[in-house]
């Protein structure tokens, strides 16, 4: 394909996108993908008819006369567009290859982010990561990555779904719509699916070939796989071959659509030589219906008297340690026509600091004509004493009124410190023993240490006798080990997490290997201690810096990304390796 191809064939695409853009996806677009909620605007003078509750009272009392608050939605997205580049993709029969349905599906989504203000990026992966176009909105942009997708030839020709999951995680901080565009011609990608769901959200599309689900029949066909060049001679005459061939792609469908659903992931099947916008629009509407009974319960009427929205919370325990875990549940119900904006989750509540915020599925009571939804934090502190969990805010607005205020209840919590307590009442015993009962009590501990003694003699006599004791692990096998479970488990954990299982696993080592007691002491403390052992100066070095980073990370002053991650793994397992005792 020479320039002029393949510049009339962006301007041909740009047409297509931008005719569904406006005719047929007008408005289903952005109604589907919500930003993160309200935002304040401005205030302004009050006006007849505007409901006094929207009504900012510090600015009123200041100027003299009422204002109002406004609102607007805060609804910026990145879109990010995942598309296969293997071999199996330059396939088709029927109205172009699954490479040019997947370069138009890319063109209509990324005029309509455009059209929403949104940004988009890309992602080009076949057997690997290919390349990464970092999100932008301007025209010219989207005109590129219309272009890179019809015209990428990729290095490789195999499918790795599972490389371009972990690819996104890595350079996708924020959260963001992923659009993952392939055949899905692979395996043993489900679990980094499901991780890359739990960040961001993931939006499968899967595309396929008529030829694909059924052949033919009455001819024998030579075809060969694109992706590993093995070539078949299959024979279509035969029709025990055809419906078992027709009846695997049934069962192969089925199997991937529970297998997104299993995950949480929605998806889109597209196919060659057929329309796909409607199985859009069909998305789009439900995506839209969906979303709004997740961020707006939407019921049916307002009950006259009755409060719209309702909110219940609950902490369990109200006495913990510093550093340990504690759940704060808040549960929303609502009844009649009202909208509950999403809660803005801040990095802390107060003193409190926020590990963890889960929205669970909001439940419908059909009899009863209400849905309720459970809004779950994971919170922890470091402050000894009584710390209280402030009021949280939560925004809701009645059909066709003004955005309202409505707060939970505050919530006082008992920190411990983990040191223990110093004695402070020391008390006289009450009472005396009579001589008797006294030199009853002695016998009796005496008769019990005699026993004892006998019983410890007694096992050490038949250990003796028979076969020796395996002897224990060695500090560095079990260190290694743990690093190893360590790195398959680095993805799906939080950098602080990651930090604490990395700090417990050096300092056993090092306390196992060296005698130094580093469980209980401090980083400089073990540096320390550290210069009184064999252990070189450099792997020294190397300890103290990922013990400091340990402790930043832990007590959320540093937030490592995956490859300082993985280094840190690296270097800890080079530590246990060079100080392995020699034999």
């Amino acid at each position: 394909m020479n320039e002029k191809e393949i510049l009339k064939q962006v301007r041909r695409l740009e047409i297509t996108a931008g005719r569904l853009v406006n005719e047929v996806f007008a408005g289903q677009y952005g109604s589907t993908f919500k930003g993160r909620g309200m935002e304040f605007s401005e205030v302004r003078e009050y006006l007849p008819g505007d409901d006094v509750r929207a009504i900012d009272w510090n600015v009123t009392a200041r100027m003299g006369h009422p204002y109002v608050k406004k609102f607007i939605e805060e609804r910026e997205l990145t879109i990010l567009f995942a598309v296969d580049t293997s071999g199996s993709q330059r396939f088709g029969t029927r109205g172009g290859l699954k490479s040019e349905r997947a370069a138009e599906i890319t063109a209509v989504l990324s005029f309509s982010a455009l059209r929403n203000n949104d940004k988009v990026g890309m992602l080009l992966f076949s057997g690997s990561v290919e390349k990464y176009i970092p999100p932008r909105k301007t025209r010219g942009h989207i005109l590129r990555l219309i272009r890179e997708v019809l015209t990428f030839r990729p290095s490789g020709q195999g499918t790795s779904l599972r490389s371009a999951l972990e690819y996104v995680n890595r350079v996708q901080k924020k959260r963001a719509v992923v659009f993952l565009i392939s055949d899905f011609l692979d395996d043993g990608y489900e679990r980094m699916l499901r991780i890359t769901q739990k960040r961001h959200d993931v939006i499968a599309v899967p595309v396929s070939d008529a030829w694909e689900g059924e052949l033919p029949p009455g001819a024998r066909w030579l075809m060969e796989d694109p992706e590993t060049g093995t070539i078949s001679l299959v024979n279509a005459k035969d029709d025990a071959f055809l419906a078992r061939f027709r009846r695997q792609n049934v069962e192969r469908r089925k199997t991937l659509k529970k297998s997104f659903q299993r995950i949480g992931t929605d998806s889109i099947f597209v196919q060659t030589g057929l329309p796909y916008a409607e199985s859009f629009l069909r998305f789009f509407r439900e995506r839209a219906r969906r979303l709004h009974l997740v961020f707006f319960f939407i019921l049916m009427a307002t009950a006259p008297g009755r409060s719209a929205v309702r909110l219940e919370a609950s902490v369990e325990p109200r006495e913990a340690s510093v550093g340990d875990p504690i759940m704060l549940t808040v549960q929303a119900f609502a009844d009649g026509t009202s909208r509950l904006q999403p809660f803005p989750v801040e990095k802390a509540l107060g003193s409190f600091e926020i590990i963890d915020f889960s929205a669970g599925a909001p439940q419908e009571n059909k009899d009863k004509g209400t849905l309720q939804q459970r809004f779950t934090f994971t919170l922890t502190a470091f402050e000894v004493g009584v710390s209280t969990i402030p009021s949280l805010a939560w925004h809701y607005q009645t059909a066709e009124g003004p955005l309202q205020e409505l707060r939970t209840p505050e919530i006082p919590i008992t920190i411990k410190s983990v040191l223990p307590e110093k004695a402070s009442d020391i008390r006289d015993i009450k009472g005396s023993l009579s001589a008797g009962l006294l030199w009853k009590i002695l016998g009796g501990l005496l008769a019990g240490g005699l026993a004892v003694l006998a019983f410890i003699l007694w096992r050490s006599r038949r250990k003796a006798s028979g076969a020796p004791a395996a002897p224990p692990r060695p500090a560095h096998e079990t260190a290694l080990e743990a690093l190893r479970r360590l790195e398959e488990d680095l993805l799906a954990m939080t950098a602080k997490a990651f930090y604490s299982r990395l700090s417990d696993v050096l300092r056993t080592y090092v306390e196992e290997r060296f005698l130094v007691p580093a469980l209980d002491r401090t980083t400089p403390e073990i540096f320390e201690a550290l210069r009184r052992t064999d252990m070189d100066a450099e792997m020294r070095m190397v300890v103290r810096d990922i013990l400091g980073t340990s402790d930043l990370a832990k007590f959320a002053k540093l937030d490592p990304v995956e490859e300082e991650r993985r280094k840190d793994l690296d270097k800890s397992a080079a530590v246990i390796q060079r100080t392995i005792p020699s034999r």
